[in-house]
């Protein structure tokens, strides 16, 4: 079974990552730095994460079934952050399926805030998202592989 998870964090020095792996290897990323100290910690993410058989391979293969899922994934976004908006039991992360995707895939939307966000602010962070989701995944780069030493 492949997996595949989109990741949209912010860390403490206010750095924002994003991107996407493959069975746990990188694909596409990018990352655009904060401008507090160096510091990796996390304050809150929110991934997409994938799991079935017909998950594509290739980042451009990958980049298009992202964008050809963006309505699914917008509206769960809006639909989870309009929950929150009532706010939410302590019970981080959260986690919510998408209902109804094709081809024996199932995807899950997960969220956390490290630090001190109400259920509100995470609400706002989800709408974000879904609001620049298709130039998000159109703007992220083939991740370098590493070189062996």
């Amino acid at each position: 079974m492949k997996t595949l998870n989109f990741y949209h964090q912010k860390r403490r020095d206010g750095g924002i990552r994003t991107g996407v792996e493959l069975n746990g290897e990188r694909v596409l990323e990018e990352f655009k730095p904060g401008r507090r100290p160096l510091d990796s910690a996390l304050d809150w993410f929110v991934d997409v994460r994938c799991r079935g058989r017909r998950l594509p391979d290739e980042p451009e293969a990958i980049r298009k079934w992202l964008l050809e899922r963006s309505d699914d994934i917008q509206g769960h976004l809006a639909e989870m952050a309009s929950e929150l908006r009532a706010g939410m039991d302590r019970d981080w992360p959260l986690a919510s399926i998408i209902p109804g995707v094709p081809n024996g895939v199932e995807v899950k939307i997960v969220c956390s805030a490290i630090r001190r966000l109400t259920a509100r602010d995470i609400g706002q962070l989800l709408l974000v998202l879904k609001r620049s989701w298709r130039p998000l995944i159109a703007s992220l780069h083939a991740a370098q592989s590493e070189m062996a030493a």
